[in-house]
């Protein structure tokens, strides 16, 4: 069978958008935990349950957008 549709180009600026994305998510998973945790004085319980919802975040964003470039 002839698929008439490009398949999408993994280039430089998708993967910077990729990194960028998960510095973002660690970086506001992190602040949103460690902001609660001043606030709640409970360090830093909060700040490493944001760390873990920052990584989940960046994982599943990045199989989202990495999916395309994956199918054959």
């Amino acid at each position: 069978m002839n698929d008439d549709r490009a398949k999408p180009t993994l280039d430089v600026w998708t993967l910077i958008g990729i990194g960028g994305y998960n510095v973002a998510c660690l970086l506001a998973g992190m602040g949103m935990g460690w902001f609660i945790d001043s606030q709640m004085d409970t360090s830093p319980a909060l700040l490493l349950v944001g760390l873990a919802c920052g990584i989940g975040l960046g994982i599943v964003g990045s199989w989202m957008r990495m999916k395309p470039f994956l199918n054959d």
